[in-house]
């Protein structure tokens, strides 16, 4: 099976849970019919919480941005954001979440950074989000705690949030060390493990440099990876303030993140089913319930199907570049 194969299949079955969950949501739980009859969210708050994304798509850009300035390469801007963009979609079709760093660091090999330079960002970027992702749960855990509201099975959440650390303090501990990377090399065939030596060398320099010489750009690029969540979770807010004004921004955003975290560890590509029912799950009882089904497909409608499509498009015309571009005798 082909890797454009798989990621279709991916898709299909993540369209499907989506839908699946959605129309269970519904048609199975009381209420009106279809949510959007009730018209629950106004249309202007639709629109902030589309432009609190595209910020968002912006700010990610710019945390790959200035880790490729940590390396001493220019990145423009719409590279960036096509590469997270079309990264995206392929982590929506792949289970846990994971998936979309090989179509990141193609893109990046478009604007001249070699094959080890762009992996190198990738992985850097990566630890940098997610580290910024798990600060930004232990602030919503305390937020909602100081809010003295409960969060429900607040100590899975918590249990949640330290597997999250424990796993970026390993992937962190690997990768800095060189002679546990040997130790994968010996399972290279023998014609290509000298090639795979060299690409290892350059790659833990690369990171070297990421990590020690440039302290300044990796900070810039972890206050864009928290400025990307808090905007993503301000989606929340911006959709369902107007109608619930006993719950403050943060509150409301510290549910997301809650949710959204669930959602990462369900092993559906996208998070489907479990993006849908956990935040079913967690705001129903702190909202009138025709209001969360609106909210659960305005949020899947603008974090899922829009990220699809414009991942899709952006993967296209980066799959068409690959197949148009002169050749330039390769690089690592």
């Amino acid at each position: 099976m082909t890797a454009r194969t798989k990621m279709l299949l991916g898709g299909i079955i993540s369209v499907a849970l989506s839908a699946g969950s959605l129309a269970y949501i519904f048609f199975r739980l009381p209420g009106e019919t279809f949510p959007l009859t009730s018209r629950l969210i106004r249309w202007s708050s639709i629109l902030a919480a589309l432009s609190l994304l595209i910020l968002a798509w912006l700010c990610d850009a710019l945390r790959l941005k200035f880790l490729a300035r940590a390396l001493n390469k220019g990145l423009p801007l719409a590279t960036g954001l096509r590469a997270i963009l079309a990264g995206n979609f392929v982590t929506l079709v792949t289970p846990f979440l994971f998936g979309g760093a090989p179509a990141v660091a193609y893109i990046l090999t478009q604007a001249d950074l070699t094959w080890t330079e762009a992996s190198a960002v990738v992985a850097a970027g990566g630890w940098v989000a997610q580290g910024a992702l798990a600060a930004l749960s232990l602030l919503a855990l305390l937020t909602l705690r100081l809010l003295r509201l409960s969060l429900p099975l607040s100590a899975l959440f918590l249990a949640g949030i330290a597997t999250h650390i424990l796993v970026l303090a390993t992937a962190g501990f690997l990768v800095l060390r060189p002679e546990l990377a040997e130790l994968v090399l010996r399972f290279v065939p023998g014609r290509l493990r000298p090639q795979a030596q060299r690409a290892l060398r350059r790659f833990q320099a690369h990171m070297e440099q990421l990590f020690t010489a440039s302290p300044r750009w990796l900070f810039l690029s972890f206050g864009c990876a928290a400025f990307y969540f808090l905007l993503f979770f301000a989606i929340a807010p911006a959709l369902l303030s107007p109608r619930a004004p006993t719950l403050s921004w943060p509150a409301l955003a510290a549910f997301q993140d809650a949710a959204y975290l669930a959602a990462a560890f369900a092993p559906t590509p996208g998070g489907s089913g479990a993006s849908e029912f956990g935040i079913l799950y967690i705001f129903r009882r702190v909202l009138p319930l025709p209001l969360v089904k609106e909210y659960v497909l305005w949020w899947r409608l603008l974090t899922f199907y829009l990220n699809l499509l414009a991942g899709g498009i952006a993967l296209s015309l980066s799959t068409w570049r690959l197949f148009t571009r002169p050749e330039s005798g390769g690089h690592t």
